[in-house]
């Protein structure tokens, strides 16, 4: 699975967990009250408080359970594991395999290995603060080498040396730049030549870093 086809199902996944997430909150909480108006209102069930407290109790502990023992299996099932060991990549663990492309679990590369580009291909790279309209998602996208300034603009953190780099993190810079919406981000390539989104040169080469 390269690095685009992880970012997609991510998402997609995100979507439905989030619309899930609310469902079952409003129902939990419609219980709630319903227990509540139940013992308050109807004067045979007044013995019954402590039993209640308990049931609720329970049941949130039984939901805790559930969400944190199906992650795993949710992972899988979405194809949302890392190539390498098939550890699961949800939340923390799969934006930080999208920025750095190493797994949390193994520190292998979770992605496919031809979505690689050669280290080095570029030499620098800056945000146009005349042309950031503060979209941020190049923070999203690659959050070690962009970040939110107090001005409102995102903000490039270059490396002291480009040439350390790995082609991971090289991917995840060229593929930041491709997806900003208004090509603020600029990126010099190793021939000299300053590429942005608006390049079909740029969105050829996020194209060959991220797809297989």
């Amino acid at each position: 699975m390269t690095r685009a086809d992880f970012i997609e199902r991510k998402r997609l996944f995100e979507k439905r967990d989030s619309r899930f997430n609310t469902i079952f909150m409003v129902v939990f909480f419609a219980g709630m009250l319903g227990l509540w108006a139940l013992f308050h209102w109807i004067p045979q069930f007044n013995g019954w408080i402590g039993a209640g407290l308990v049931v609720v109790f329970l049941i949130f502990c039984l939901s805790l359970l559930y969400f944190h023992s199906g992650g795993m299996n949710q992972a899988k099932h979405e194809g949302l594991v890392c190539g390498a060991c098939g550890g699961g990549l949800l939340n923390d663990k799969g934006e930080y395999a999208i920025s750095t492309g190493k797994c949390g679990h193994c520190g292998q590369n979770p992605f496919s290995e031809q979505e690689l580009v050669m280290t080095g291909a570029i030499t620098d790279f800056w945000v146009d603060t005349d042309w950031c309209l503060a979209h941020y998602l190049c923070i999203d996208l690659a959050p070690i080498f962009f970040e939110m300034r107090d001005e409102g603009w995102a903000a490039s953190l270059r490396p002291a040396d480009f040439t350390s780099m790995s082609a991971a993190e090289t991917s995840s810079v060229l593929w930041a730049a491709a997806h900003c919406p208004v090509a603020a981000i600029k990126v010099r390539l190793s021939s000299g030549e300053v590429v942005d989104a608006d390049s079909g040169v740029l969105k050829n080469l996020a194209g060959r870093s991220s797809h297989s």
